[in-house]
């Protein structure tokens, strides 16, 4: 038949209308899609087709976590032997088995001009974003947790995130209410609005909402035609 598997010189492959599909070959490597790779340092390669495909994706296994900064596992992109890009998983420090498991992933890209990886992004054990963006490495993002534009006369929100509505207490008065709470009242509000002169000011900072108070050149309360407001945390 044309259909079953097929034990040769220290490799089986498994094939499907007479044309092999994956292969266990001598290295002890798993090549779906592929007979052959051109790199021997990898666990698990995935081809578009079969033979030895130029471009591919390759999956490592370590297993090794005992030591800081010890890789886990990687999956590379790769063209021939080349690398262009990489997803990998590291032990951040030594793991005690069943009791802390502390582990980090980088993302790397290579720019144009260059045979060399960078690292673009990172997710630490505590969950922080880090990004390089031009920054020059792969530092802290601190994300904007809600944003409102509203209408001073009302406070009608024309647009939002994470903010289920805003109060207008009295004159140039607003509380913006949180969706989904801040972890505490430690975050920064950024504030602005449309007008020839106007001043604005958070008052009382809380888990669940902001007081934004608005006032004219006079320094009286005043109803900015519309107030922006973005919470960082």
């Amino acid at each position: 038949t044309d259909t079953g598997l097929q034990f040769g010189t220290d490799e089986v492959n498994i094939v499907t209308g007479g044309s092999t599909r994956a292969t266990v070959d001598s290295s002890g490597r798993l090549l779906v899609g592929a007979t052959s790779a051109p790199v021997t340092d990898t666990t698990l390669v995935l081809g578009g087709g079969s033979g030895a495909p130029t471009s591919y994706a390759a999956l490592d296994f370590s297993f090794n976590a005992a030591v800081s900064n010890d890789s886990l596992g990687r999956f590379r992109f790769r063209k021939n032997q080349h690398v262009g890009a990489e997803i990998q998983v590291v032990g951040e420090s030594g793991w005690s088995d069943g009791s802390s498991h502390p582990t980090y992933m980088r993302f790397y890209t290579c720019p144009s001009g260059s045979t060399t990886e960078q690292e673009r992004m990172r997710i630490t054990a505590n969950g922080d974003l880090r990004f390089h963006s031009g920054y020059g490495s792969a530092a802290t993002a601190y994300g904007v947790r809600a944003w409102v534009q509203f209408q001073g006369s009302n406070g009608t929100i024309n647009a939002d995130g994470n903010v289920s509505s805003v109060t207008r207490s009295t004159t140039g008065q607003y509380y913006v209410n949180f969706t989904n709470s801040m972890p505490d009242d430690d975050y920064a509000a950024v504030c602005s609005s449309k007008g020839s002169w106007n001043l604005l000011a958070t008052h009382t900072i809380e888990t669940g909402r902001v007081q934004i108070l608005a006032v004219n050149q006079s320094f009286n309360y005043s109803d900015h035609t519309f107030i922006s407001v973005v919470i960082v945390r």
